[in-house]
């Protein structure tokens, strides 16, 4: 619920005035509503001391204490939206070539993209919900799949699911031999892998800008 709550006000901020729907504004949105989240999220550990420690461990990012009973309730949601991200991928790879194209060849553009952000913001909520705010695993596995198979989302989407889940369990090990017997959250241990590859990535989109 708050998930879609969190992807209506983005979407709603994204399109607001000029250049609506541009990937600035939109990132630009997603970037305030967070912050908005977040001060609302740091306010309420305020006011609520009681377990403030796990839902700080929460918020930084963990699978610690996750049982498989815990997450057997979205199981069936998951499934769904990943196995509706694969059946989507054709159409994904049409709509790269652009809307004027992709309505050529018969794709609804508009229909296609209110059900990939709707499965967006699905998986995200999911996720989120699971394990918590581990960030720019999201943002680099993508990049990292792509070097091997391209462009192609038919390939793209599971390679990122299995290099995602890997890396994840990569990060979650190393946090918990590092400074035994406590456990380091896996978001800071995601945030220390991808800053540097996000801003190799960044740099080198500049060079060959």
């Amino acid at each position: 619920m708050r998930a879609g709550v969190a992807g209506g006000l983005v979407y709603a901020l994204g399109n607001l005035g000029r250049d609506a729907q541009s990937p600035v504004r939109l990132v630009l949105a997603g970037a305030a509503i967070s912050a908005l989240f977040m001060a609302f999220t740091q306010g309420l550990l305020v006011i609520g001391q009681d377990g403030v420690d796990s839902v700080l461990f929460w918020v930084a990012g963990s699978v610690s204490g996750r049982e498989l009973g815990d997450i057997m309730p979205v199981m069936p949601y998951l499934l769904a939206t990943m196995l509706a991200a694969v059946l989507l991928a054709p159409h994904i790879n049409i709509l790269l070539s652009g809307d004027d194209i992709a309505t050529g060849l018969g794709q609804n553009t508009w229909l296609l993209k209110v059900a990939l952000s709707l499965l967006i913001v699905a998986l995200a909520g999911i996720s989120v919900a699971m394990a918590g705010n581990i960030g720019f695993i999201g943002l680099i596995v993508p990049h990292m799949a792509r070097s091997l198979v391209g462009n192609d989302h038919k390939w793209l989407l599971p390679l990122s699911a299995i290099w995602g889940a890997t890396l994840l369990l990569l990060a979650d090990v190393i946090t918990r031999i590092i400074l035994p017997p406590e456990e380091i959250p896996i978001g800071v241990m995601t945030a220390l892998i991808g800053a540097p590859f996000f801003i190799f990535l960044a740099r080198k989109g500049n060079r060959n800008a």
